[in-house]
């Protein structure tokens, strides 16, 4: 198995950054037991009219409080140090709830949105959400980043970082992933994935002379996917698991023909 590395002006800070906001918003949190999903068992009881009389008032509230409860938001400013993106706060916000209440087997879904704020002036935003439907049929996925990241290249190897000779560089960007998985036996899933971005990077003010500029400085590079998703997931709880098992692979093809500007593999 051979894979490539993304073409060196997709540069790593935007991928980072992508992949953090995207595991923040669906790793913030916790399964709640509380969000009106009845047993099935429970689903097909019909009490009659004396039972439902019986039944004092403030329970009645107390259920019907919990018939609107669907859910549970996280909220969590998570504060950054970084010597590329300096020193700032990534701010989440998600709401964790079941796709249907009815659906007593499939995960709790997750939808949020999540941002980044540092003192060199990098700004960006994620937002994310990821799907459980029809008995944990279908498992969807889908993220958007945007971002505006101000960094430093300071050369390759230990001496020329001690040099102190950096080239300030601005990268603008965005990306969508998306993923749609059907289950299949024994607990597997698979379906198929895009991913598609594009990035421009300029040189900011500030530059050494001793540096010259990449030689895409400027320009836009796009890069587009279609691949697919192998997953099998035995796992009783999502967010904290105690039992189980969670195994991945996926693979994208990078292609002239998607309108990716670089061809390659990446497993």
């Amino acid at each position: 198995m051979r894979s490539t590395a993304i073409a060196p002006n997709f540069c790593p800070p935007t991928r980072v950054v992508a992949l953090g906001l995207l595991f923040c918003l669906f790793s913030s949190g916790q399964e709640t037991h509380g969000t009106g999903v009845k047993p099935a068992s429970e689903a097909r009881e019909h009490p009659s009219k004396a039972q439902t009389e019986s039944v004092p008032s403030s329970d009645k509230v107390d259920a019907k409080e919990k018939k609107w409860l669907r859910g549970d938001f996280v909220v969590a400013p998570l504060p950054i140090s970084s010597p590329a993106l300096g020193s700032g706060v990534i701010p989440v916000v998600g709401y964790i709830f079941p796709l249907r209440k009815s659906d007593i087997l499939s995960p709790p879904s997750v939808i949020g949105a999540a941002g980044l704020i540092t003192d060199n002036g990098s700004r960006a935003f994620a937002v994310a959400g990821q799907m459980f439907a029809k008995q944990d049929t279908y498992r969807i996925t889908a993220l958007f980043f945007q971002g505006n990241l101000n960094y430093n290249l300071y050369g390759i190897g230990a001496s020329a970082g001690n040099a102190g000779i950096k080239l300030p560089l601005a990268q603008d960007g965005s990306a969508f992933l998306g993923e749609v998985l059907r289950r299949l036996k024994w607990n597997f899933f698979v379906g198929p994935r895009l991913l598609t971005g594009h990035s421009v990077v300029t040189v900011r003010p500030g530059a050494s002379a001793m540096l010259s500029p990449p030689a895409d400085t400027g320009l836009d590079t796009s890069l587009t996917s279609l691949g697919f998703s192998v997953q099998r997931d035995t796992r009783p709880n999502r967010f904290y698991p105690t039992t189980g098992m969670l195994f991945e692979f996926t693979a994208d093809f990078f292609a002239d023909a998607f309108g990716s500007k670089y061809s390659f593999q990446s497993y």
